[in-house]
């Protein structure tokens, strides 16, 4: 497709304009497809792949600059605003801390509750991480415990050297 020389000067004046860093990078591949550089050419400067190329493309014809800049890049899931996932959780905590254990499946069924959305169990253990809550199992005693005797005679040989 052959582009006019205003269509060009257009995208020269739009490039020059913009502020947005994602934005002018994208407005650069559809500048360079428009000048006639080659998809090959355009991913190897960009680092972008062929299909982004055509969609930077195709959307920038089809909603001009604002159609750039409205491209969704991923980020956080969260289904709640995080003061909201804070006072959930530090009601919760203060479950816990009148003698309440709370095991994961258990705070993860409670703050559900509480806030009336669903999380797949990974999702949920993030929301923890993110307010800084971290896995504790207490353990009944450490693997390599002495055994009561051993102890006890240690006690008793210590007593005997003390004296």
């Amino acid at each position: 497709m052959v582009y006019t020389e205003e269509q060009i000067k257009k995208i020269a004046k739009e490039l020059a304009e913009e502020k947005d860093a994602k934005v002018i990078k994208r407005l650069q591949v559809v500048s360079w497809r428009m000048n006639g550089k080659t998809d090959a050419e355009i991913m190897e400067w960009s680092g972008f792949c062929r299909k982004s190329i055509y969609n930077f493309f195709n959307d920038y014809n089809d909603g001009g600059v604002n159609a750039l800049r409205s491209q969704y890049v991923g980020g956080n899931c969260r289904k709640l605003p995080f003061k909201k996932e804070k006072q959930i959780l530090d009601e919760l905590l203060g479950k816990a801390k009148e003698g309440s254990f709370l095991r994961g499946p258990e705070l993860q069924r409670e703050f559900e509750e509480k806030a009336g959305v669903t999380y797949h169990e990974n999702n949920f253990y993030k929301v923890l991480k993110r307010h800084g809550w971290r896995k504790q199992v207490p353990r009944g005693r450490h693997p390599k415990k002495a055994s009561d005797e051993a102890i006890e005679a240690s006690k008793k040989l210590t007593l005997q050297l003390a004296s």
